[in-house]
């Protein structure tokens, strides 16, 4: 499926998030995105449509920020992780706000007992 620009730049965050099948955790991760794409090609004429290909990319790179956040918690052990609050984890792995649910997803992820 094809993009253009106007439509990726003017679709509302949460039915993004839902035509791209994404669990609303991701949702900092996505609005960081499309803020990024959106004001990286500001010109409309600039991207004339996105192929799937590049769908593709851009749903693994949210699945690889992921995977990236779970292990940098991992590394910091179980216990702490699992017990500690976002804010605390976001204050550590030194990430924006706006990735709090992708944080606590990756937290859901490794503490899921």
């Amino acid at each position: 499926k094809s993009w253009s620009h106007d439509k990726l730049c003017t679709t509302k965050l949460q039915d993004l998030m839902d035509i791209l099948g994404l669990p609303d955790a991701l949702e900092g991760t996505v609005e960081m995105k499309q803020n990024a794409i959106c004001k990286f090609f500001p010109d409309p004429d600039a991207v004339v449509k996105r192929s799937s290909e590049i769908d593709s990319l851009m749903l693994q790179s949210f699945w690889d920020t992921v995977k990236e956040i779970a292990n940098k918690l991992k590394e910091r052990g179980l216990d702490f992780v699992c017990s500690a609050k976002i804010q605390e984890l976001l204050d550590i792995l030194g990430v924006d706000d706006r990735l709090d649910g992708t944080v606590k997803f990756g937290q859901d992820l490794l503490c899921k007992d």
